[in-house]
């Protein structure tokens, strides 16, 4: 069934899911969203712009695509179940992903444990599909680093 979120008895105390905002765009029941803790992992704007274009090339980048727009509808989803969405920038991660990660733990009454700072390189199964198109940087990485990238050269 289309929009449908199912999810019947889990083995662990916590579920991680990631989807890509723009994906919500035809999911009208968002009443799940009050049962659920929601992090927003966020980039700024012409940051997400540039990864599209030189992964898809210019002609084929479009704002529609970046999900941005969904993304505010969330936020704003989730706050009309009372609760308030925990909005996590890349720039910070990547900055400081000890503290970041540490503040989500605590938020989330999670414990932190040193090993969210790294993992051995390469890919996983569940990366899907579209890994081979997006995930090279992440796949060469073993922890969080500092991306060196030029400024974004968005032509108006």
């Amino acid at each position: 069934e289309r929009g449908v979120i199912k999810l019947g008895p889990l083995d662990r105390p916590v579920l991680f899911l990631k989807h890509m905002a723009k994906h919500f765009a035809e999911l009208d029941d968002t009443s799940f969203l009050a049962d659920t803790h929601n992090i927003i992992l966020t980039r700024e704007p012409t940051q997400i712009l540039a990864s599209w274009a030189r992964t898809l090339g210019e002609e084929h980048t479009r704002y529609e695509d970046t999900g941005l727009e969904r993304q505010l509808a969330l936020v704003k989803a989730i706050r009309a179940t009372g609760k308030e969405p925990i909005v996590i920038t890349n720039d910070s991660l990547i900055a400081r992903p000890e503290g970041t990660l540490r503040a989500l733990c605590e938020r989330l009454h999670l414990s932190f444990d040193r090993r969210m700072l790294s993992w051995p390189r390469g890919g996983r199964p569940e990366d899907g599909l579209w890994a081979e198109h997006w995930y090279h940087s992440t796949h060469l990485s073993t922890g969080f680093k500092p991306e060196l990238r030029p400024p974004p050269n968005l032509a108006t």
